[in-house]
């Protein structure tokens, strides 16, 4: 009767790559077949606490940008080139 969105995260083996917690939403469908769309901003640890997950809830997570990560044997290949350089 108390499942908690942070339950349910847990559950569900917790969050994948790059969550946009700021921009989660729950569709919860009434008996009757009425859609409502609440829109969290599960970023914050008391949201994910307090909000209740009822039977037939979708929780929808969408996935951030990959940003930038660079290859460490990239970023050593490119300062030795450089070190090279400036050593001649």
């Amino acid at each position: 009767p108390n499942f908690t969105l942070a339950d349910a995260l847990g559950k569900a083996g917790g969050l994948g790559d790059r969550p946009k917690l700021k921009d989660m939403t729950i569709i919860r469908t009434s008996a009757s077949g009425h859609a409502t769309t609440l829109k969290l901003d599960a970023s914050d640890p008391q949201v994910q606490g307090n909000t209740l997950v009822m039977p037939g809830d979708n929780i929808n997570i969408p996935q951030g940008s990959p940003g930038t990560h660079y290859d460490p044997l990239t970023v050593i290949g490119v300062l030795v080139s450089i070190i090279a350089i400036f050593r001649r």
